[in-house]
C-alpha cells in the first residue's frame, strides 16, 4: 500500500508542533543550569511574565554624604521562609576545628589560617550562636575555644571587637573562665593553649590582658611568654596597647621588651590605624621613637621599633626615621630598615616619597646605597619621576666607582639594574 504523503507531512507537522510547544511551556518554567559537578533546576520567569509578590517599584538611588558609615540594610520586599539554622552550618566546621586544636603537631601559624579560612566563610549572623557555644559549660573544652576564635575573627571583621555578637551582649565571665583554663597549661594541647590566649587578648577582660603581660615578664616558663605574645598581637582596647609601649620600651628585660615590641606591632597590622584616637597615637608614636633614635637603646629593639612605628604613621614616626638617615653612626641594617620604613606603603600611605629622600642632602650624604636600595625595592620604576631617578642611578654609580667593600658594590649594581641603569655601567 502507497504512503500518503500529505498525510505524511501533516503528522510530521503536528508532532514537531507539539515538541516545539512542550519546550517552549517547560522554558517558561524552568531550566537545568550545570554548576560544575551538580546541575540544579532555577525558575525562569519571562519577559512578558506578571510581576510577581516580591517586585518593588525602583526607588530613587539616595547618596550618603561624605563621612557616613554604611551599615547592610534589610532588602524591601525580600521575605525569608525560615531563619538560617546556624547550629547545622556551623557544626562540620567546627568539629574539624577541635581536630586542629587537639593535635599535638599543630602550629600556631596553620592554626590560624583555618580558623580565619573558616570564619571568612561565615557572616555576622554566625556570631550570636557562637556565643551561645562559648558559654555553654556542657560542650567540650576545645569546641568553646575554637567557637570563641570564630568569634574573634568575625567581630574583628565586623569592627565591633568590643561586642563580638553584634547585639551590645559580651562574653559571660563562665565563657572567659574556660578560655582562661585551656589558656593556663601548654600541653598537652599547645595550640589550643595558644588559641585560648588569642580570644582571651581580644575578647577578654583587663585583667586577662594584665595576665598575658605578666607571662612576657616571666622568665621561667619561654614557651608560655611566647604563646603569650602571640596572642596579645590580637588585643584590643587602647589601654593594653599603651601597656605594651611601656613594657617594650623600659629596656629592663630585654626578652620581654622585644617580644612587647612584637606583639605591638601585631596589634597595630590587625587593626586600622584609626581605630586608636589621635592622642594615644601620638602618645606611642614619641614613646617609640625616642627609644629607636636613642644610640643606647639595644639594637634588636631599635629594629623591631622600625615597623611599629611605620604602622603608627604620623609626624613623630617620620621624623625619628629622617633622624636615624641623617646620623652616620647608624649602622647600615638599620638605616636600611629606616629607608624602607618611609617608603612602605602597606598602610594608608607611606611616611615619605622617593623625591623627599633625595630632597634631604643631609641624609643622602650619610646612608646614599640604603636609601637608594629602599627606592629600588618599595618603589615601582614607571612611578619614578626623571629627576628622582637620575638621581638614584648617579648615587649608584658613585658608589660602584668609590674604594668599597665588594660586597657594597654589588649591592649597588643590584639596586641600579631595578632602577632601569644596568646598561649604563658597561
Amino acid at each position: 500500500m502507497g504512503l500518503d504523503r500529505s498525510n505524511f507531512a501533516a503528522g510530521a507537522f503536528g508532532a514537531f508542533a507539539l515538541i516545539a510547544g512542550s519546550m517552549a511551556l517547560a522554558m517558561n518554567w524552568t531550566a537545568r543550569v550545570r554548576l560544575g559537578q551538580a546541575s540544579v533546576d532555577v525558575a525562569v520567569i519571562p519577559e512578558h511574565a506578571v510581576a510577581h509578590e516580591y517586585a518593588d517599584p525602583v526607588q530613587p538611588l539616595a547618596v550618603p554624604a561624605a563621612g557616613t558609615v554604611l551599615r547592610p540594610q534589610p532588602v524591601p520586599g525580600l521575605r525569608t521562609s525560615q531563619a538560617v539554622d546556624w547550629p547545622s552550618i556551623v557544626r562540620a566546621p567546627l568539629d574539624a576545628l577541635v581536630l586542629t586544636l587537639e593535635n599535638p603537631a599543630g602550629s600556631r601559624p596553620n592554626w590560624e589560617h583555618e580558623v580565619r579560612a573558616v570564619a571568612g566563610s561565615l557572616d555576622a549572623g554566625a556570631s550570636p550562636y557562637l556565643l551561645t557555644v562559648v558559654g555553654d559549660a556542657s560542650r567540650g573544652l576545645s569546641e568553646r575555644v575554637a567557637a570563641a576564635e570564630m568569634l574573634r575573627i568575625l567581630s574583628a571583621m565586623a569592627g565591633v571587637a568590643g561586642d563580638p555578637a553584634g547585639d551590645g551582649s559580651r562574653v559571660a565571665d563562665e565563657a572567659l573562665q574556660a578560655l582562661r583554663l585551656a589558656a593556663s597549661a601548654v600541653q598537652p594541647f599547645p595550640v589550643r593553649c595558644a588559641a585560648a590566649c588569642r580570644s582571651l587578648a581580644a575578647l577578654g577582660t583587663e585583667n586577662d590582658h594584665d595576665g598575658l603581660l605578666q607571662a612576657l615578664v616571666a622568665p621561667d616558663d619561654p614557651a608560655l611568654r611566647e604563646i603569650a605574645m602571640w596572642g596579645l598581637q590580637s588585643a584590643s582596647g587602647e589601654r593594653v596597647v599603651l601597656k605594651l609601649s611601656k613594657l617594650a620600651c623600659s629596656g629592663a628585660d630585654l626578652a620581654a621588651s622585644e617580644s612587647a615590641l612584637i606583639a605591638l606591632e601585631g596589634c597595630l597590622r590587625s587593626r586600622r590605624r584609626e581605630e586608636l584616637s589621635p592622642s594615644v597615637r601620638d602618645e606611642l608614636a614619641r614613646s617609640v621613637a625616642a627609644m629607636v633614635v636613642h644610640a643606647g637603646s639595644p639594637p634588636i629593639l631599635r629594629l623591631r621599633g622600625l615597623p611599629v612605628l611605620c604602622g603608627l604613621g604620623g609626624e613623630p614616626a617620620r621624623v625619628a626615621l629622617h633622624s636615624l638617615l641623617r646620623d652616620p653612626n647608624t649602622s647600615a641594617a638599620l638605616a636600611g630598615a629606616a629607608a624602607n620604613a618611609l617608603l612602605d606603603r602597606t598602610g594608608d600611605r607611606a611616611l615619605a616619597d622617593p623625591a623627599q629622600l633625595f630632597a634631604d642632602s643631609a641624609a643622602l650624604c650619610a646612608h646614599p646605597l640604603e636609601m637608594a636600595e629602599a627606592i629600588a625595592q618599595t618603589t615601582r620604576l614607571d612611578e619614578l619621576d626623571d629627576c628622582v631617578r637620575t638621581k638614584a642611578r648617579a648615587c649608584l654609580r658613585a658608589i660602584v666607582g668609590q674604594p668599597r667593600s665588594n660586597k657594597e658594590r654589588s649591592r649597588a649594581v643590584l639596586a641600579l639594574a631595578k632602577l632601569g641603569g644596568a646598561l649604563e655601567l658597561e
